[in-house]
This record gives structure tokens, sequence and C-alpha cells, in this order.
């Protein structure tokens, strides 16, 4: 395989074939989009609010010092029927990282088995079909001559499984294997070849909604990440929620990151327990310089949209 380069991350991510690292998108606001990630997952916006539909985008731009960083936009929906404990919707991908990008189409669908009134598990499973794509004009080798001038593409069909335990309707944690499918993408023409080797994710998630009597809510969360051969990666956060007015949040990584996140939301329609909930949120993220140069910091939007039906 002739290795390549085209700028400082490619040469930290791609050309650097045997170190483990994160290929799924990552995102700051993960506890209003789980369901990216482990198909199992309820919105919080149905046991704070009641709205047991939701529809939203996330989209967030890494490393801002680096050209060609990582770009990441998500469109995601949930409905959640109560009476019979099924859960459905599916998320759109698109992440692009210099040359190199993919597309993903999934959708999932999960049952709840409530034990008891406080106890409730739900078993979720994903589908999808996944396009990786490379830029071929855009790729330097090494060895002058070596020019991939067409564009390739790869498709191939994918699945996750994932698992929730919910607790008096504020306490979860959660298992998930998003990238089931761990298997090797080659992409070749007559001059050369490189390799992109997808490995299985373990994920686990873990938090709490604390309610407060003027409507406000303190939700801690972490999210644990896990690839073989890799070390493992914790996020945890502390978001309070004010009064149906705006929420503020902060948090940091075991990489050194640290998270500051704003944003509001606005009620729409009749009764509190009925009407449409509308969110906006930002996030900014600052990553140390522990491993390398300064690449810069990542800036977030989430935007969904809640009601119940």
């Amino acid at each position: 395989m002739t290795k390549f380069y085209h700028t400082t991350l490619l040469v930290y991510f791609l050309f650097s074939a045997t170190l483990p690292a994160q290929q799924l998108p990552i995102f700051a606001q993960y506890r209003d989009g789980q369901s990216f990630f482990n198909p199992a997952s309820i919105s919080g916006n149905y046991f704070k609010y009641y709205q047991n539909v939701t529809a939203g985008l996330f989209y967030r731009s890494q490393w801002k010092q680096v050209k060609d960083a990582p770009r990441t936009g998500l469109a995601d929906f949930e409905f959640y029927n109560e009476d019979i404990g099924i859960v459905f919707g599916g998320h759109l991908t698109l992440d692009q990282t210099g040359p190199t990008g993919f597309t993903g189409a999934y959708g999932r669908f999960a049952y709840a088995i409530d034990f008891n009134n406080e106890l409730q598990l739900v078993a979720g499973l994903s589908a999808g079909l996944v396009q990786y794509q490379v830029d071929g004009a855009d790729l330097q080798f090494y060895e002058q001559g070596d020019v991939a001038a067409e564009n390739q593409t790869k498709f191939f069909p994918d699945f996750g499984l994932g698992a929730m335990l919910y607790y008096d309707e504020r306490f979860y944690a959660g298992i998930s294997i998003p990238q089931t499918f761990g298997l090797d993408l080659q992409f070749k023409n007559d001059a050369n070849d490189f390799r992109i080797q997808r490995l299985r994710h373990y994920y686990f998630t873990g938090g709490a909604y604390v309610g407060f009597n003027n409507d406000s809510w303190l939700e801690p969360s972490f999210w644990l990440k896990y690839v073989p051969d890799g070390t493992l990666h914790l996020d945890a956060n502390l978001k309070y929620e004010f009064s149906d007015l705006l929420w503020l949040g902060f948090g940091g990584s075991s990489s050194g990151a640290i998270q500051f996140e704003v944003g509001f939301f606005r009620y729409f329609g009749g009764e509190f327990s009925k009407s449409a909930l509308f969110k906006l949120g930002y996030s900014y993220t600052q990553f140390n310089k522990t491993f390398g140069p300064e690449f810069g910091g990542a800036n977030e939007i989430r935007l969904s949209y809640s009601w119940q039906y």
C-alpha cells in the first residue's frame, strides 16, 4: 500500500494506519441525540417534557486551524409510542475530512419492556447503508508520479445494536455497538491503493434527570468510548436548564478537552404538557496540545423540534 499525505490532519489519522482512533462522529451535545449511536435510546425531551416525537439537526466543525479538518452533519428523527413500548426513527450522517468522507442513512427500531412502574429496559437495532468516498484528485503521495486522479466510492450495509435501562424516568444507563461490522475497505487503481480499516466501537452512557420545583432540570451524564487495541475515552458533562428558558453546560474529557455549552428553548401551543418545544444549542470544545500542535477548537450547533403525538 502506497502511503499518502494531504494535510497535517491526514498525516495524523490516515498515514498512521496502526493508530487506534474513533472513526464515528462525536458530538458534544450527545445527550440531545443519543439515538445516532444507541438505537435503544429515548429522547430526554420525553422524560422531562412529555414530548414523544423529536426531529433534530447537528452540525460540528472541528480543528479550525487545520485545513480540510472534519466537518459533520446529522439529521435525526424519533417517535416513541409509550402505550405499546415501541420506538422507531432514523438518522442521516454526512462526514468529510479532507479528500475522504462518508454518508450514512439508518433506520432504527426499539422495544421497551416494563418490569414494574419504575424499571424499564429498551433493546434496539439500527440498519443502514454507508457510502465511503475518496477524492483522488486531492491525494498527494510520497513517491513522485503517484497520483490518484479519479474519485472512488464504496457502499456497504451496516448494523448497530443497543440497550438502555431507565429507572424511575430519572436515571438511565446504556451500552451500544453502533458500527457492528469491522472490515477493511480497499481503494485501488492501476497506480496505487490504500485501505481504511473499520473498527468495532463500544459505547457506555449514563446520566440522570434531576428536577426542581421551578421546572428547572440538572442533568449529569457521561459517555465512555472504547475501540479495540485503543485506550478508553471518557466524556463527563453537567447541564442545567433554567425554568423553561435557557440552559448552560460544562464538561471535560479524559484527553484534556474542555467543553462549554449554552442554549435556549421555547414552547408553542397549548398547555405545558402538550405544547411543542423548540431548542437551539451551541457548544465550543477546546482541545489540549498534549499529542501534537495546536489544532484549534470545535464549534457545534444543535437544533431540535419536539411535540406530543
